[in-house]
């Protein structure tokens, strides 16, 4: 049976909210006219109502949301930054956003390393919040950006009250997020929360884009061919295919390619394709513990050092930022394989996963 379509009147959505969960409704979609108050009540619902410890509100704004009552009972999830500008709206509330080329911030910022972990992003790298993540285990902040805020630090403390608030009186049940800036399901435990997402078709990204140069693809080629001469080998027509497209050897058509023309210049994928992704990413994936670990040489841990002894020895995040630029291989090379392939039906799985395990309610506003 198709789910079933329900009409209401004004004031009755929270109702009717709560009735579709009671008899095992997961996935909401409140498809209700602009203008009929759907983030307005989201910012008046409580958890208890629908039987959850927490409520989330997702939205690509969560720093500037225009809803009074998302405003006044959400608490905002911090994001790691190294400074923040101050703005005004049209109608003259202020609030933070990120500086623009050549702006400098108007805040501290809660995180001296949040180059470095952008400069991971922009490899295509992803990197997870919890402690044992080496940028935060080699900061010499690390203790006092588990317990206080101050200048360049307090990222981990900020996120930990606002996550584990409830612990803290239970003040805060509500929290509002960008999506990027949710926990994982490794470090936080979703299964009694209910999630709202505001404007989905902007907010839920489902796909992701990663840019290739021809010095990235050139890196690539250089690695298989000096570690793996017959995999790189058995890829020359690929190589071919990748280099003639990116120098514009073949001519894009006005419109870019389609799916189906795109299949049809690589050919089909090699039988071996798992055994070659396996391998490419044993030898492309970095190896930050290394990059950071500075100490490892000596057969000491940088993390196990004291805080000044890390200070010490760690290179300065304009270092490692460089390093990262410089010496990581963009991460574009195994996904490419993976869709080519169509390896990708178990990352599916696994997002799907995720938000079914939730209470889950979707606002389209």
């Amino acid at each position: 049976m198709p789910p079933p379509n329900i009409l209401f009147k004004k004031g009755q959505r929270l109702q009717v909210y709560t009735e579709a969960i009671a008899a095992g409704w997961k996935h909401i979609l409140d498809s209700s006219p602009t203008g009929t108050f759907k983030s307005h009540d989201a910012g008046i619902a409580q958890p208890k109502t629908f039987g959850v410890d927490k409520l989330w509100y997702f939205t690509s704004h969560a720093r500037n949301v225009t809803t009074e009552t998302v405003e006044r009972n959400y608490d905002y999830l911090d994001v790691r930054n190294s400074g923040m500008v101050r703005d005004y709206t049209p109608n003259g509330k202020p609030y933070l956003r990120w500086p623009k080329n050549g702006e400098l911030p108007d805040t501290t910022g809660n995180c001296h390393r949040s180059s470095i972990f952008a400069a991971l992003r922009n490899k295509n790298i992803s990197i997870d919040e919890g402690v044992e993540n080496p940028v935060c285990g080699t900061c010499h902040l690390l203790e006092a950006c588990r317990s206080s805020s101050g200048p360049g630090f307090g990222h981990r403390s900020q996120r930990r009250e606002t996550l584990e608030s409830d612990a803290y009186g239970g003040l805060c049940l509500r929290i509002i997020a960008h999506p990027d800036s949710a926990p994982g399901t490794n470090d936080y435990d979703w299964s009694n929360c209910g999630n709202f997402w505001d404007e989905a078709m902007q907010t839920v990204q489902p796909i992701r884009s990663v840019a290739a140069s021809l010095k990235d693809l050139n890196q690539v080629i250089a690695e298989l061919t000096i570690y793996y001469p017959e995999i790189s080998l058995q890829l020359q027509p690929l190589w071919t295919v990748l280099h003639s497209s990116l120098t514009g050897e073949i001519k894009q058509p006005h419109h870019g390619w389609n799916d189906a023309a795109v299949r049809e210049m690589l050919g089909v994928p090699p039988d071996n394709l798992d055994e070659i992704i396996a391998l490419a990413m044993e030898i492309l994936h970095p190896d930050l513990k290394s990059l950071f670990n500075t100490t490892s040489l000596y057969g000491v841990n940088l993390n196990d050092l004291p805080r000044t002894l890390r200070k010490r020895f760690s290179d300065t995040r304009f270092e490692l930022t460089h390093k990262i630029q410089q010496d990581i291989v963009l991460n574009w090379f195994v996904p490419f394989l993976q869709v080519w392939g169509r390896r990708i039906k178990s990352v599916l799985k696994n997002i799907y996963y995720i938000f079914s395990s939730c209470k889950y309610l979707k606002s389209f506003g």
